[in-house]
C-alpha cells in the first residue's frame, strides 16, 4: 500500500533504492547495529504548535536516553543521527530536556568526547535540530553546516570550538526567576535567545554539571527515560504556586494542570467519602469497636493500588504494543477477566481467607519486582516480534498481578458481610472513592518521579493489605 499522498510527492516510495520497514523504529535500529549512515527523526511531535487547550500529558518513548542510546548504535563509523523538533516555547522547555537526553545517551554509550560530535542549530518560533555523529565532526564539515544554518537564518548553538556567548549562565536563570517571581519583563541589559538559552545549558551538561540546569531552571527539564517517558511533562510540582501566579507562561501545560486538578477533585470527594458517614454517628462506629479505623485503610489502599497498577501497565505497554489504544483495551479488558477469575479461584487458593490473601498479597509483589526490575529485558528480547506475539506477552505481563489482584477486595467484602455488616456501605465507598484517586495520583506520581516511585507505592500498598486483612474478620 502506497500513501494518498504519492501522487504529489512525485512517487518516492517507489523508488527501487527504497525499502520500507514498517514496525518498531527502536526495535530496527537495534536488530541493525552499525547499519546507517543517517538516522533521521523529523517532526514527530507536536509540542509547540497552536493547541488552544495545550497539549495533554502522554508517553513518548522517541526521545528517551534509552531510545537514543539505540539510535546512536545503528550508526555506522562517523554516520549521523539528526533530529529536528519543533521549537516554539518561551521559556523553551522540550529542546532542553531533548538537549539533556542526548548528552546522557552519549555519556552512557561511553563517547569520552560529547563535545566534539555535536552540531545544533535552531530558529525560534520554527525548528531546532540536533545532529549527533558517530565520531568528532571535521573542521571541513562544521564549515559546511555553519554555511548551511547562516544562508537559511539559523542560530548556529553548539559546535566543536563554538566561542562563549557574551551572557552567562547565571545571569539567565535570576532572569527567568524574578520573571516568575514577580511578572517582571527582561531588562535591555538581561536579553538574551532561546538560542542563548541552549548554548549555556549544552555547556553545563556537556561539563557534567546538568544539575545546576535542572536545579535553577524554573521547569523540569531533566532527561527522559523509559521509566519516565513524559516529553511534555515540564511542571514541577515543588514550584507550582509559581505557575499559578505566571498563568500566562504555562498555557502550553494546561494538560499536566488537568491532571492536577483532577487528583485534587477525587481527594476531596475522597474525603467527602471518608467524613459523610462519621458525622453523627461518631462514637456509634467508634466505641468499642476494634480495627474500624483498619478496614478504611484496607480498601483505601485496595482502590489506590489497583488503579495504580492498571495506569502502569497501559503507559508502559504502549511501548511494546506501539498504541495506546491498543495498550489500554488490552490492560482494560485483560485485568477485568483475570480479576474475575481470581475472585472466582480465591477460595482454591487457601481455605483460610487471611492466608489466600497473603498468598495475593505476596504474588503482586513478587509481579511489581518484576515489573521493575525485570520488564525492560523482555521488552529488548521481543520489541521487533509479530504483534500477535507481543499481544500474548503483555496478556501473560498482565496475568499474574491481575489475577491475584482479584482476591483481596471481594475476599474482604465476604468477611465483613459475615462479621460487621454495617461497615459494608464504606468499604464499597472508600474502594471507589480512592479509585478514582488512584488514577490521576498514578498519572501525577509517574510524571513528577518516574514508574520506579510508582511501583514503590503500589508495593508499600499492597503490603498494608496483607497485615491489614484480618480486621475484616473481627466481629462487631
Amino acid at each position: 500500500m502506497r500513501p494518498a499522498v504519492s501522487t504529489f510527492t512525485g512517487r518516492v516510495l517507489d523508488d527501487p533504492l527504497i525499502r520500507l520497514a514498517p514496525g518498531e523504529p527502536r526495535a530496527h535500529c537495534a536488530a541493525s547495529r552499525g547499519a546507517y549512515d543517517l538516522v533521521e527523526i523529523s517532526l514527530v511531535d507536536s509540542v509547540g504548535l497552536s493547541d488552544p487547550g495545550g497539549y495533554p500529558v502522554h508517553e513518548n518513548y522517541t526521545y528517551t536516553v534509552e531510545a537514543l542510546d539505540t539510535y546512536l548504535g545503528s550508526l555506522a563509523p562517523n554516520g549521523i543521527l539528526s533530529i529536528t523538533v519543533w521549537n516554539r516555547l518561551d521559556p523553551p522547555r522540550n529542546v532542553l530536556r531533548l538537549l539533556a537526553s542526548v548528552v546522557e545517551a552519549l555519556r552512557e554509550a561511553g563517547a569520552a568526547d560529547p563535545q566534539e560530535r555535536l552540531f545544533v542549530f535552531d530558529l525560534y518560533l520554527s525548528t531546532a535540530t540536533i545532529l549527533v555523529k558517530n565520531g568528532p565532526f571535521t573542521d571541513g564539515e562544521i564549515y559546511d553546516l555553519r554555511k548551511f544554518a547562516d544562508e537559511r537564518s539559523f542560530d548556529t548553538v553548539w559546535y566543536p570550538g563554538i566561542p562563549k556567548r557574551d551572557v552567562d549562565f547565571d545571569t539567565v536563570m535570576n532572569t527567568y526567576q524574578r520573571h516568575f517571581a514577580g511578572g517582571d519583563a527582561p531588562t535591555e541589559n538581561t536579553t538574551f535567545s532561546t538560542s542563548d538559552v541552549y548554548h549555556l545549558a549544552l555547556q553545563k551538561l556537556l561539563a557534567g554539571r546538568g544539575e545546576d540546569l535542572t536545579h535553577a531552571y524554573p521547569f523540569d527539564v531533566r532527561p527522559m527515560r523509559d521509566d519516565r517517558p513524559y516529553y511534555t511533562g515540564f511542571l514541577r510540582l515543588d514550584r507550582l504556586g509559581m505557575y499559578l501566579d505566571q498563568i500566562r507562561d504555562v498555557s502550553e501545560e494546561w494538560g499536566e494542570l488537568l491532571v492536577l486538578g483532577i487528583l485534587l477533585q477525587a481527594a476531596l470527594f475522597g474525603l467527602i467519602v471518608i467524613l459523610l458517614p462519621v458525622v453523627g454517628r461518631w462514637r456509634d462506629l467508634f466505641r468499642q469497636r476494634r480495627g474500624v479505623p483498619g478496614v478504611i485503610v484496607y480498601y483505601a489502599a485496595l482502590g489506590l493500588a489497583y488503579m495504580m497498577v492498571e495506569i502502569f501497565l497501559m503507559q508502559r505497554l504502549v511501548f511494546f504494543l506501539g498504541n495506546p489504544v491498543y495498550s489500554t483495551a488490552l490492560v482494560i479488558s485483560s485485568m477485568l477477566v483475570l480479576s474475575a477469575l481470581g475472585n472466582l479461584a480465591a477460595p482454591l487458593i487457601a481455605r483460610r481467607r487471611v492466608v489466600a490473601v497473603r498468598i495475593a498479597a505476596g504474588v503482586i509483589l513478587a509481579s511489581l519486582a518484576f515489573y521493575a526490575f525485570g520488564l525492560r529485558f523482555v521488552f529488548d528480547r521481543f520489541l521487533s516480534s509479530p504483534m500477535f506475539v507481543r499481544v500474548l506477552l503483555s496478556i501473560a505481563i498482565v496475568a499474574p498481578s491481575a489475577f491475584f489482584m482479584g482476591v483481596p477486595f471481594p475476599t474482604g467484602l465476604e468477611a465483613i458481610t459475615e462479621r460487621r455488616p454495617r461497615l459494608l456501605p464504606w468499604a464499597w465507598g472508600m474502594n471507589g472513592g480512592l479509585s478514582v484517586a488512584g488514577a490521576a495520583l498514578a498519572q501525577v506520581t509517574a510524571l513528577a518521579a518516574g514508574f520506579p516511585l510508582l511501583l514503590g507505592i503500589v508495593a508499600v500498598l499492597y503490603a498494608v493489605v496483607g497485615v491489614l486483612f484480618p480486621v475484616n474478620e473481627i466481629a462487631d
